[in-house]
């Protein structure tokens, strides 16, 4: 198991992201109808995920586990989630694209856990 803090800074944001996009899918997965308040709420979140991306894409890599695993998983993430926030995540398929995205980031957790043997 690695002590590297890099490797371990880099988990930990793969991890909170993938826990940000579980909660959006959490909210909406079997679901027919939301309140208007759960619709505002999910909106918020997705749009809240979709700014942290976009600022996290514009950051250069501080260290070779975010080059290798973080900013492609960020990459990976941006180019699954394009609904536009405004839209409604059931009436237009936000589950699927926010589903695929999540698959995309636990695949890069564990090429990394596998890599640094974490």
């Amino acid at each position: 198991m690695t002590t590297d803090p890099d490797a371990l800074d880099t988990l930990r944001e793969l991890r909170k992201l993938a826990r940000d996009v579980g909660a959006i899918i959490a909210s909406i997965a079997d679901r027919d109808t939301l309140t208007a308040e759960e619709l505002s709420g999910v909106r918020v979140r997705y749009q809240a995920l979709k700014a942290e991306l976009a600022a996290a894409a514009e950051k250069p890599p501080r260290n070779s586990y975010e080059d290798d695993y973080l900013g492609p998983a960020i990459f990976a993430v941006t180019v699954h989630l394009t609904p536009p926030a405004h839209t409604h995540p059931i009436r237009d398929e936000w589950l699927p694209a926010l589903e695929t995205a999540r698959g995309d980031i636990s695949q890069y957790l564990k090429d990394l856990e596998d890599d640094s043997a974490l």
